[in-house]
């Protein structure tokens, strides 16, 4: 049977780059605040969130982006996403009751949002996209 796939907007990448620098910021002002007490600990902390965070900064992003998929098949739909705990979410189209869109600030300035798709046993986040997949245009009231 023949399906159609859509992927997160790659815009998303930044996004996240984004979120991880805010961690980063707040994470150099925790180490140096504790540079204060200890210079000893804080260069310890320093190093190992340093090296944690340019790992997470370029790598996770683009697996994330990589292994993000929305597939839909007929009435069905298959959402894959994760980089550590690989998950996939099935509901069939006709399950769904209604759909909205949540936009948050940082989003909003990357023109993407989130889509929430409300079914009889359940809620589907559907993030990061930059348009409704044409199957579920239906849901939306706006």
């Amino acid at each position: 049977m023949e399906y159609k796939e859509y992927k997160m907007a790659n815009r998303a990448v930044l996004l996240y780059r984004l979120r991880i620098a805010a961690v980063a910021v707040i994470t150099a002002f925790a180490c140096g605040v504790i540079m204060a007490f200890s210079f000893l600990i804080s260069a310890a902390v320093t190093a190992v969130s340093f090296t944690v965070l340019i790992i997470i900064f370029f790598v996770y992003p683009f697996m994330l982006y990589k292994r993000y998929s929305i597939k839909i098949n007929g009435n069905s739909l298959c959402i894959t996403k994760g980089v550590v705990f690989y998950r996939k979410y099935f509901a069939e189209i006709s399950d769904i009751n209604y759909a909205s869109t949540v936009t948050t600030p940082f989003q909003k300035v990357f023109g993407i949002f989130s889509l929430y798709l409300y079914t009889k046993s359940g809620q589907l986040v559907v993030a990061n996209i930059s348009k409704i997949p044409p199957p579920l245009e239906v849901f939306i009231y706006e």
